[in-house]
């Protein structure tokens, strides 16, 4: 993708161009393929940074996330890109965690799926974003299928689970998925590594939920404030198994739809929290 908007990145590290390459500008970073850059610069003296942004992820779960799946993939460390609001307080608070392995392993965290788009209009640097960044697993268009499968997305987990529950460390766990245009009538089958998920076991709620966005980008300091996001959560808790490290396998399938409903269901999110217990 970076030959295909013209940089040829591979070629700047091989000949010493460049001592450090910060990996895309921050909008798909749970799709970015930082491993990839890694091997790219291997018998060089280039560092690989993974790129969060704040227009995408301000929450410290997910940024915790990020850096755990960036260093997991062998990069020297996180670049976080639009932050320069956040106060001051803020940023000693993130510092300290992601940059810290040890006490990385141990902290909350919330792994997503990117989305393709929204695209930015295409005038001033905006340009640049709409054609920069490939396309994500999400969103999907989900209908009703008789064969019994649905869609399967690839979700990676970069916590080792499976010790920290042997430890004594690991808290809880859960699975968010959201919709539009999902209804009280409608029925999901999920799979998660081939084990299925009662629906009878679902928090399903259509109050929309709250996330974190920049307060203003002309204002210092600044620290994430909360807006309501309209649509459809499905909540489920999950164990280990399960759930594990590495790449878990979710399958969604629309197993019952709403007669006459004109709107598909459009998927578009997907989140893993991992929670520790903090003794």
């Amino acid at each position: 993708d970076s030959t295909r908007i013209g940089l040829d990145v591979a070629r700047w590290m091989a000949d010493g161009l460049v001592d450090i390459v910060v990996v895309g500008g921050g909008h798909i970073p749970f799709e970015t393929p930082v491993r990839e850059f890694v091997e790219a610069a291997r018998g060089t003296d280039c560092l690989v940074y993974g790129c969060i942004t704040a227009s995408r992820y301000l929450d410290s779960r997910n940024i915790r996330a990020l850096a755990s799946r960036f260093l997991s993939h062998g990069a020297a460390g996180t670049y976080l890109y639009n932050f320069y609001t956040m106060s001051r307080e803020w940023n000693e608070r993130t510092f300290s965690e992601i940059s810290d392995p040890g006490t990385l392993s141990r902290l909350d965290k919330c792994y997503e799926l990117d989305r393709t788009g929204p695209f930015y209009p295409c005038r001033d640097h905006g340009c640049a974003f709409r054609y920069a960044s490939p396309s994500a697993q999400l969103p999907i268009a989900l209908k009703e299928d008789y064969s019994g499968r649905g869609p399967v997305l690839r979700v990676e987990i970069n916590d080792d689970l499976e010790a920290a529950s042997a430890a004594g460390f690991l808290g809880s766990c859960g699975l968010s998925l959201k919709f539009d245009n999902f209804t009280e009538d409608d029925e999901l089958q999920v799979r998660i590594n081939e084990e299925t998920l009662s629906w009878d076991a679902a928090r399903v709620s259509f109050d929309g939920w709250t996330e974190l966005h920049v307060e203003s980008w002309h204002k210092y300091p600044t620290d994430p404030v909360e807006y309501h996001q309209d649509g459809i959560s499905v909540e489920y808790d999950l164990g280990c198994p399960p759930l594990k490290e590495g790449v878990n396998e979710l399958e969604v399938q629309l197993v019952s739809r709403v007669p006459k409903q004109r709107d598909q269901v459009i998927f578009h999110r997907v989140g893993v929290t991992i929670t520790y217990n903090h003794v």
